[in-house]
């Protein structure tokens, strides 16, 4: 069983050279602190256990939470399966949204992030496994006021800016996947993978509302097959000689 805490601060201004999306422009960001405190339980046993909680803050008013827990069971030697949840909440986090007219815009949002993840996974034999993977993600933002980008680095505020840019993107995915090491390195790797995304502007403040949004939603489905063969030519090379 350990505990850990990380902390980290910036207490200088950054340039972010990136988020602009425009070759010369930066933006300047003022510097941050951020701490996380963690633990995890002993994976020998039959049920184990751990998990995050991290928050930050910057001079912009900027606050970050988020909680992970993730319990892990294992039944036997041949079959174990863990679910993972993940609490996202950032206030006042300022973006980029759109180019226009050569004037790069940002704005200030609220963002939220939900996802649920289930693994499993069961070994018939040392050569031989069938797993399972199953996530459910939502991710929305909602903007209350818009900036324009100075060629200082700086965003002024821009009152008279109208947009609708507030989101609300949901993801679920399943992935069924056959593992088979027929030979020494020669693996089959049979994989099935569903797909439902959805993005829209409508913001839903309930989870069961929010998973409703898909029920409409095309289902994307994969299916895929690779092998791999090992073939040692100087085994070969040395039976033909």
């Amino acid at each position: 069983y350990y505990v850990w805490y990380r902390f980290n601060v910036s207490p200088l201004d950054r340039y972010d050279y990136y988020d602009p999306r425009t070759e010369g422009m930066y933006l300047i960001r003022p510097g941050y602190l951020n701490t996380s405190l963690g633990f995890s339980s002993d994976y020998r046993k039959k049920l184990g256990v751990d998990g995050h909680f991290s928050a930050g803050t910057d001079q912009w008013d900027y606050s970050n939470t988020t909680i992970v827990i993730r319990p892990v069971v294992r039944l036997n030697n041949r079959f174990s399966f863990n679910y993972r949840l993940k609490y996202q909440q950032t206030n006042n986090s300022k973006g980029y949204i759109d180019n226009i007219d050569d004037e790069i815009y940002y704005g200030n949002r609220d963002l939220q992030t939900v996802e649920n993840s289930f693994s499993s996974k069961y070994l018939f034999n040392n050569n031989l496994s069938l797993s399972v993977w199953m996530r459910q993600y939502w991710y929305q933002g909602e903007y209350d006021s818009f900036y324009e980008l100075e060629p200082t680095g700086n965003i002024e505020e821009e009152a008279d800016f109208d947009g609708d840019y507030d989101f609300n993107f949901n993801a679920i995915n399943i992935d069924l996947s056959l593992n088979w090491e027929f030979a020494p390195g020669s693996k089959l790797n049979l994989v099935w993978k569903n797909a439902l995304v959805d993005d829209s502007d409508e913001i839903e403040r309930n989870i069961l509302d929010n998973l409703q949004t898909l029920k409409d939603v095309p289902q994307r489905n994969i299916l895929s097959l690779k092998v791999l063969y090992y073939i040692d030519y100087q085994t070969i090379k040395n039976k033909i000689h």
